[in-house]
């Protein structure tokens, strides 16, 4: 009785712990490498696939941040197929490390996170 019982317990935490994570919505930021000049604007493409029925987060919570520069137009989101698309553009102003940070503070599993990484030169 008790070896059956661990079982169902163990199961049941398994499969709770399977379900939480599936529902994580997917972010891909484009492009995820990059090169610029001091002064040069790179437009991102943001997207972001719900694989949950009701997002309880608006699209205009998502946060951007940059290092090394600023965004420069902020963009719209808008809906293709499954998912929604922003494409925004930042210029880049201090040479060295750059790095765009995209970041979703959803409710049902906490804090989502893409990096697009690059070298900015003089």
């Amino acid at each position: 009785m008790r070896r059956i019982l661990s079982i169902l317990i163990i199961t049941g935490i398994l499969t709770g712990y399977f379900c939480l994570t599936s529902f994580a919505c997917e972010m891909r930021l484009t492009p995820d490498r990059f090169t610029a000049k001091v002064g040069e604007k790179i437009t991102f493409t943001l997207e972001r696939i719900q694989s949950h029925k009701n997002c309880v987060l608006p699209l205009e919570a998502t946060k951007i941040e940059v290092k090394g520069g600023k965004v420069v137009d902020p963009g719209k989101w808008i809906k293709k197929d499954n998912a929604d698309i922003l494409r925004f553009t930042v210029q880049f102003t201090t040479p060295g490390e750059a790095v765009v940070t995209v970041i979703r503070d959803c409710p049902k599993e906490g804090i989502m996170r893409v990096e697009a990484r690059g070298t900015v030169l003089k």
